[in-house]
């Protein structure tokens, strides 16, 4: 039975969207160590699940927590990192070539609450006005926006 079939029995009838298999760090005896596994991506979360010598390891992180994803790539392979509000999960030494509709999928559900029907999950998590014009300001803090683009920006979300 393929390290997949085995994480698909913890996912409770989820369809898995996307698989990533590379190596994830894990501790053993107050040592790191490095574990084949394998990253999973529903239509509600990411799933990491590890085979260890005696059980397994798993992380599941709903989408509504995940905050950021980084993705790199080397000599040795694609790396992926998700990070969430309660933990960070990375696999690295990743051969697939499902790596990009991996993280695209991924990045597009970023935030999303998996209890919404699909159609509120399509239109995105809704940000309060007042978040939106505190990012906007750091944005202008930043001097990414101008004093112009910050006021124009924020005067349509006040419109809206």
């Amino acid at each position: 039975m393929s390290l997949l079939d085995v994480a698909k029995q913890h996912l409770n009838g989820e369809k898995v969207k996307y698989h990533l298999k590379g190596l994830y760090k894990s501790e053993m005896l107050g040592f790191d160590k490095h574990r084949e596994a394998v990253l999973v991506v529903t239509d509600k979360q990411v799933f990491l699940y590890c085979q260890k010598f005696t059980g397994f390891e798993s992380e599941s992180i709903p989408f509504s927590t995940i905050t950021s994803l980084e993705v790199g790539k080397g000599f040795t392979g694609h790396k992926v990192k998700v990070i969430s509000t309660n933990n960070t999960v990375e696999l690295i030494y990743i051969n697939s070539n499902q790596v990009n509709d991996f993280v695209t999928y991924v990045k597009g559900n970023i935030g999303i609450n998996s209890k919404k029907d699909d159609t509120t999950k399509k239109a995105k998590e809704v940000v309060s006005v007042a978040d939106e014009i505190l990012k906007l300001k750091g944005l202008l803090d930043m001097d990414v926006l101008t004093q112009e683009e910050f006021d124009k920006r924020k005067k349509q979300l006040l419109e809206s």
